[in-house]
């Protein structure tokens, strides 16, 4: 038994995690792990000029700009989560050094 080494598992359920990330916390992020400022410009403008209409009975009805999350086909998506999911990483392994996560034995 002395030679047990601790461990902790964590399950997360990322199916929707993407869509409520605010563009303000994925600028900082990018900003914090120092991309370069007219790369995070170019970012900014491609989620801040997104605009959306919906089909009610086979009609485009209205044309509302996107405030938060990104579309699931836009190709930028997986680049965005990775960032996000980077973050998360961090932090449980900032957790795990101050051993702030409970485990079993």
């Amino acid at each position: 038994m002395k030679n047990i080494t601790l461990r902790c598992a964590v399950k997360v359920d990322l199916m929707k995690a993407f869509a409520p990330v605010h563009w303000g916390f994925l600028l900082a992020v990018m900003d914090k792990m120092k991309f370069p400022m007219k790369f995070i410009n170019w970012i900014r403008t491609c989620m801040e000029s997104a605009h959306f209409s919906i089909t009610v009975q086979g009609s485009l009805f209205g044309y509302f700009k996107a405030k938060k999350g990104a579309r699931q086909d836009d190709l930028l998506s997986p680049y965005l989560f990775t960032l996000a999911m980077e973050v998360l990483s961090s932090m449980l392994d900032m957790a795990s050094l101050n051993r702030s996560i409970p485990f079993h034995p």
